[in-house]
């Protein structure tokens, strides 16, 4: 399996060690019957011949990664926001421009907007969220803004739940005033990924599935995306000090640990 492995960190940075070789057999099994391939070791030559778009490559990323994500999760990050950002932004003219890092399928950018619509309704207007995400597949889902009944109740109440959805075919759609001031794309984070500067970065539950060297790689890249006196936002149970360049300084709320860059 050790091939095979070393493609999974080549591609997404991700260390899956000998433990975790059922999990890696478990999700990467179906593509090597979809694909007609001997084994593990034939799927790694495989990869190694693919373009980043690549049929093999995009479905091999997605079968990887971890999707494990829900509306308003950690909600003591929005509590934070609502009591210490969002007065520093209130006169704030031009577009307050966040993002969503390793955004998944797009509950975590829209937990925001909802956030904002519902206590901040100006800052809301003048909101706009990119989220990046390495599976291509999260990043049509949340595009679409489309969940099922399980997907919504992690994290919504029933009645914000009507008041910012539609339903059709027992599918929950995002309303389009949330859609459109969304943008889903698909990068490593790992890697450069745009040229925009962020007032607040959510970096959340990001760096737990990398080594040192690329837990330091994450935050380096996030934080070249963060303008001055911009916020950095990391999960709640994330130990990351030594990770973080100098250009950031730890701030606290409660218990919650988050960062500002200087």
């Amino acid at each position: 399996m050790k091939l095979i492995q070393q493609e999974i960190f080549d591609h997404t940075g991700i260390i899956f060690s000998d433990s975790k070789n059922y999990l890696i057999k478990s999700r990467l099994y179906p593509l090597i019957q979809k694909y007609g391939l001997v084994d593990f070791d034939e799927l790694a030559l495989k990869l190694k011949s693919q373009p980043k778009d690549g049929e093999i490559l995009l479905a091999f990323i997605d079968a990887v990664t971890t999707h494990e994500t829900s509306f308003f999760r950690e909600f003591i990050a929005f509590e934070m926001i609502k009591e210490v950002i969002l007065p520093n932004f209130k006169e704030k003219s031009g577009s307050l421009n966040i993002l969503s890092a390793a955004s998944s399928t797009g509950q975590e950018a829209y937990s925001i907007l909802i956030y904002f619509k519902k206590h901040f309704p100006k800052i809301f207007e003048k909101t706009l969220i990119d989220g990046i995400d390495i599976s291509q597949n999260s990043i049509t889902k949340a595009t679409k803004g489309i969940y099922n009944s399980i997907e919504v109740s992690r994290g919504i109440n029933a009645s914000d739940i009507h008041k910012y959805f539609t339903i059709e075919n027992r599918n929950f759609h995002v309303l389009d005033l949330f859609k459109q001031k969304t943008n889903f794309f698909s990068a490593n984070l790992l890697e450069a990924f745009n040229a925009q500067q962020y007032d607040i970065i959510f970096c959340r539950n990001i760096s737990i599935y990398f080594n040192e060297e690329n837990k330091k790689k994450l935050f380096y890249n996030v934080s070249n995306h963060l303008k001055a006196g911009g916020y950095l936002i990391v999960g709640a149970a994330e130990i990351v000090d030594s990770y973080i360049p100098n250009s950031l300084e730890k701030q606290q709320f409660q218990r919650f640990r988050f960062y500002k860059k200087k």
